[in-house]
């Protein structure tokens, strides 16, 4: 089983990054190299993935609020290929997934306060997000699970 960790930001000098680390979770060691982003940014807990590959959703870049579903593939260290996008540009949105279909909830927009959008993905396929309805409470930084609620 593997972890990845995708774009972020280093201050002050080198700002928003697009790297993109993994690492094998069942042992001990650093994280090493896996490929690019499509472009630098923090994309703000916005990412789920199946067995075949990882997506990580929206972000924000000095003013930049993207739209932008990055994907790569977990079989080998490749760089980030453009999926499609959301419904709306926004960052410090949460995702999760159940290994076929992706959502995308909240955060903010370029210009306005947070928001109740819920998008959803098929992992599978590249394209843009579909409107899934919206969540209960507008918000923002706010995290997502998915699995088994029996």
């Amino acid at each position: 089983i593997y972890a990845w960790w995708a774009g972020g930001y280093i201050p002050p000098s080198s700002g928003f990054v697009n790297y993109i680390d993994w690492h094998v979770t069942a042992t001990l060691g650093d994280a090493t190299d896996f490929g690019d982003l499509t472009r630098a940014k923090e994309t703000f807990r916005g990412g789920t993935c199946n067995e075949t590959r990882n997506l990580v959703m929206g972000g924000y870049a000095s003013g930049w609020y993207g739209a932008e579903i990055d994907y790569w593939g977990t079989a080998s260290a490749e760089n980030a290929t453009d999926f499609g996008d959301l419904t709306q540009g926004r960052s410090g949105i949460a995702a999760t997934g159940n290994g076929t279909r992706g959502t995308a909830t909240g955060g903010y927009p370029s210009g306005g306060p947070v928001t109740d959008k819920m998008d959803y993905i098929t992992i599978d396929t590249t394209g843009d997000a579909t409107d899934a309805g919206d969540l209960a409470l507008a918000r923002g930084w706010h995290s997502a699970l998915s699995g088994n609620a029996s």
